[in-house]
């Protein structure tokens, strides 16, 4: 985002999210998948968004065959 200042951003349409002096935040709890995000600074200067794709993976890879996190 080209601008001056703070910044806030909203993910999908939902509530916009601040933190003091943060030029980024990070997310969680989304689903896979592709998601809207737009960041703007507070002053009303600039704004962005940006279609971005959430991939998931489970937290093991067990590839012993016994049907559980093989893949």
């Amino acid at each position: 985002i080209q601008g001056n200042g703070e910044f806030e951003f909203s993910v999908d349409g939902g509530p916009w999210v601040a933190q003091d002096g943060q030029s980024s935040l990070i997310f969680s709890g989304l689903e896979a998948g592709e998601v809207e995000v737009i960041g703007r600074d507070l002053g009303g200067c600039a704004t962005e968004t940006k279609l971005v794709s959430l991939i998931d993976y489970p937290k093991f890879f067990t590839p012993n065959e016994d049907g559980f996190n093989d893949s």
